[in-house]
């Protein structure tokens, strides 16, 4: 067993985020096109920079990771895009893989890249007693211009701790080396939702008998709900581009996602990120509107990010995402920020409106995948700093990080 542990542990300060957040609210004030915010009378939104926590990085040995899941003993899976399911327990990642899918994943262009490979995964909710929990990868479609993306169940043995397949849930869902799928999570309702960007096919999310462009949604078994919005498909929204993260509010059920809009190439600026109110059904535009634009049967997000500004200022580039259960941030909604190098929290008002948005880990540790809050009341955040990019600084970075957040009490 290796203990990846790095030995290093961050207190934000206050002073320096002080100062940066003012620099950034300059910026905003002296902008014509500062982050737009949708909907009839919606209340003033606050943007700032949040530094009441704590943070620390609890390993340096990961590679590429996409989306974690706790186990209700604590113990943390952490998929990575090479193909293996990483253990972390006990504050250490291990080094043996728990679960090794690497000779599925092949795809078209002879490797896992960009948003290919061993991407989301979910615990059952039941896992305790039944040991499932579920992956989603790409594989290798020869001849077809595309890859496939398969959603499996897989059973861990609760005597021998083996792991093995279950059963094949929904394959050859279209995707390429970008806009694939992304996170897998279980809704309040007990059913799988798994999201699945547009193949970089715009007018595929326009399609709703096509699965890209959508948040699928099925039983746990594989079978198609009644309760879908259509017929015997497994589409449960669609008309996004690419999103990647979402979570249900833990008191009233509401659904946000995250998308990662577009950066140019559709005759628009940049770059309209944003975050929308899912709900079953619902057509949320791509590509025919982004941000406030209009158009009939099609959706607005809730907030998006600034348009036809500069992308290293005010692009989120969002990944990953979870609403937090409990403790001093109990109910806002957390993303974590690519292109941006941040992890944002979206605070809501009693409505559910936007109300507040705040920048937290600025440029402190590159490119943020994904975040989830632990058993202990912890915010976890994975990065994803080894798919070639370089921070603001011109850094490359040798490992990702898995980084531990401890909020505090204004």
């Amino acid at each position: 067993m290796t203990n990846s542990t790095a030995g290093y542990r961050f207190r934000s300060s206050a002073a320096v985020l002080a100062v940066s957040g003012l620099f950034f609210l300059i910026l905003l004030s002296t902008c014509s096109d500062n982050p737009v915010f949708s909907g009839d009378e919606a209340p003033e939104v606050t943007y700032g920079t949040l530094h009441s926590f704590s943070h620390e990085v609890v390993t340096d040995g990961l590679q590429l990771p996409w989306q974690m899941a706790f186990l209700p003993d604590g113990r943390l899976l952490i998929t990575e895009r090479g193909g293996v399911v990483r253990l972390f327990e006990d504050g250490s990642l291990q080094e043996e893989p728990w679960l090794d899918l690497r000779d599925l994943l092949k795809n078209s262009r002879g490797e896992t890249v960009s948003n290919s490979g061993l991407l989301g995964i979910a615990a059952d909710p039941s896992f305790s007693e039944n040991g499932f929990f579920y992956v989603g990868y790409s594989y290798e479609s020869p001849h077809s211009g595309f890859d496939y993306n398969r959603l499996v169940r897989y059973k861990e043995d609760s005597v021998s701790g083996n792991v093995e397949v279950s059963k094949v849930l929904l394959d050859k869902v279209k995707g390429k080396t970008m806009h694939n799928t992304g996170q897998i999570k279980f809704g309040p309702d007990g059913k799988i939702y798994w999201s699945a960007g547009d193949r970089h096919q715009i007018e595929v999310a326009q399609d709703h008998s096509d699965p890209s462009g959508s948040i699928l949604r099925i039983n746990p078994d594989g079978s198609i709900p009644e309760t879908n919005p259509f017929s015997d498909s497994p589409v449960y929204a669609y008309g996004l581009r690419n999103s990647q993260g979402f979570d249900w509010h833990p008191k009233t059920g509401t659904m946000l996602a995250t998308e990662h809009g577009p950066s140019g190439g559709t005759g628009r600026s940049c770059c309209y990120d944003e975050i929308n109110r899912i709900e079953p059904g619902k057509n949320y535009g791509w590509p025919h509107i982004v941000g406030d634009e209009k158009r009939s049967g099609m959706e607005n997000p809730i907030i998006h990010s600034s348009t036809g500004t500069p992308v290293e200022k005010y692009t989120w580039a969002p990944s990953g995402a979870t609403f937090v259960k409990s403790g001093p941030w109990a109910d806002t909604f957390l993303f974590a920020g690519l292109r941006s190098e941040s992890l944002w929290m979206l605070r809501l008002d009693g409505e559910e409106r936007p109300m507040e948005l705040n920048r937290m880990l600025e440029e402190e540790y590159g490119r943020l995948r994904s975040v989830e809050q632990g058993p202990d009341g912890a915010i976890y955040v994975i990065t994803s700093n080894r798919d070639n990019y370089e921070n603001r600084a011109g850094v490359r970075y040798e490992s990702d990080l898995l980084i531990r957040i401890v909020p505090e009490v204004n």
